[in-house]
């Protein structure tokens, strides 16, 4: 059989593509995004109502019912004592707690762990409803928190925002940063009030850590589970010598 002839330049094995298919002019041409286009759609599970910063987080859990109030749900942590002192939270390791201080301009008397809150109704994992807050690395009355709002339900999980604030614990104020970025009225609502709640935590742990013979470590959630099946091991557990 005689061979096939090939034009030079070219293989026999890996003949040329078409010439629509060497231009790309097969190719569909698709519009830049641009309003009203698939770039402006939120993102999946996600409504056009939703606050910036938004996100679907499939394990979220909803607020406990009232009342309730929050909870150290950490452990490694003790109460520091002083005049000035309005972050009473200290590490319970007085190495980590100086290697702390170090980043720290705050005052001998004052605290300077970084702690984790939940609610204290349950004693369980509360994802979207744990809170960390941290004093002010300079002012000894300041705070802050960070935590995550639920801005409603979704299926088994939620749709929840970040949240920051800052808290003034010498004045019982706070202020919540972005409350006014749109946020719809219950969501502020809900922000203030856990606000409002983390003051009146650690107010309470300063009553109690100021109160004559009172106790050197906060109360926390482990304990409170223990209180729920008898009283005699978190007193025990908290009753620590100075």
């Amino acid at each position: 059989m005689a061979a096939r002839s090939v034009p030079e330049g070219q293989s026999a094995l890996f003949p040329p593509l078409p010439v629509h298919a060497r231009t790309g002019q097969d190719l569909a041409v698709y519009p830049s995004a641009g309003p009203g286009t698939a770039a402006d759609a939120p993102a999946p599970g996600l409504g056009t109502s939703d606050p910036a910063g938004a996100e679907v987080d499939i394990y979220a859990v909803g607020l406990p019912a009232e009342p309730w109030s929050y909870v150290l749900d950490d452990g490694g942590i003790r109460y520091r004592r002083g005049p000035s002192g309005w972050w009473p939270f200290a590490y319970a390791d007085e190495a980590r707690e100086q290697s702390a201080r170090s980043y720290w301009s705050a005052r001998a008397d004052c605290g300077v762990a970084c702690l984790r809150l939940a609610p204290a109704s349950e004693y369980r994992s509360w994802r979207n409803e744990y809170v960390l807050a941290e004093p002010d690395r300079k002012m000894p009355h300041l705070a802050s928190a960070r935590l995550a709002l639920l801005v409603r339900g979704q299926g088994l999980g939620g749709v929840v925002v970040p949240c920051h604030m800052q808290l003034d614990l010498r004045a019982q104020a706070f202020t919540i940063d972005g409350a006014g970025r749109g946020w719809p009225p219950p969501l502020t609502a809900q922000a203030r009030m856990r606000a409002a709640k983390l003051l009146a935590y650690v107010a309470a742990a300063l009553a109690e850590r100021d109160a004559p013979g009172g106790l050197e470590l906060p109360l926390t959630a482990r304990a409170v589970e223990c209180d729920r099946h008898g009283r005699a091991r978190s007193a025990t557990a908290r009753a620590v010598p100075r």
